[in-house]
């Protein structure tokens, strides 16, 4: 079956980005796997780092289930601390092995100037690994914290027409019971992006995704 890979910081990154379009895409037949490099463990800092953590990955794979996700990998790198865990636990050869294995047609990851400093760090460390082998995968990059025009790039620029999928991509949100307070800005902010793309590529709603050029 054909594949697609999604690389996230946090537990709710691909589905904020993303996960309209991961839905139709699933819905067409295409396995979906998901990386998420953190727990996403230091948003209850008043609660014991495990039960945090297995909070929020119980959530995210209610979401990815109802997305229709084939798989979740967790890397569990401390937040703020992506490159040097990353470097230091040797994850190089197990996201090579991920790429070899399930040779996705599509990769997906975070945008190069997302606000968020751990959005950052996962572009960079994922197209390097990039280019340094070619997996033959179109890669495209999605905004969480930037959703509408802040980028400024001339990279080609895909619309995925998500009209169909979009409430999928709203109750998927919902599944993040913990986050129902921090997402709330954020649910706006993709709701009003959302139709500002439809109108551009003449549909209710949409997504809009950038081309990496590696």
């Amino acid at each position: 079956m054909q594949s697609i890979v999604v690389f996230c910081a946090h537990s709710d990154d691909q589905v904020l980005g993303a996960g309209a379009t991961l839905a139709k895409y699933a819905k067409e037949g295409y396995e979906i796997h998901i990386v998420v490099f953190s727990f996403g463990e230091l948003t209850h800092p008043w609660l014991k780092r495990e039960h945090s953590a297995t909070m929020r990955v119980e959530e995210s794979k209610h979401a990815g289930k109802h997305l229709g996700f084939k798989e979740m990998i967790f890397l569990g790198l401390k937040e703020g601390k992506f490159k040097e865990e990353f470097e230091s636990k040797n994850l190089k050869d197990k996201i090579v092995h991920l790429l070899i294995t399930k040779k996705p047609e599509k990769i997906f990851l975070h945008a190069p100037d997302d606000f968020h400093p751990d959005h950052r760090d996962v572009f960079k460390i994922v197209t390097a690994l990039l280019k340094e082998r070619d997996f033959g995968a179109d890669v495209y990059a999605y905004e969480v914290w930037n959703p509408l025009d802040l980028m400024k790039s001339d990279w080609p620029q895909m619309y995925v027409d998500v009209t169909d999928t979009f409430k999928v991509k709203l109750q998927a949100l919902g599944k993040f019971k913990s986050q129902k307070v921090a997402l709330t800005v954020l649910i706006a902010s993709v709701l009003i992006g959302s139709v500002i793309f439809g109108i551009r590529h003449g549909c209710r709603f949409a997504e809009r995704f950038y081309k990496v050029p590696l």
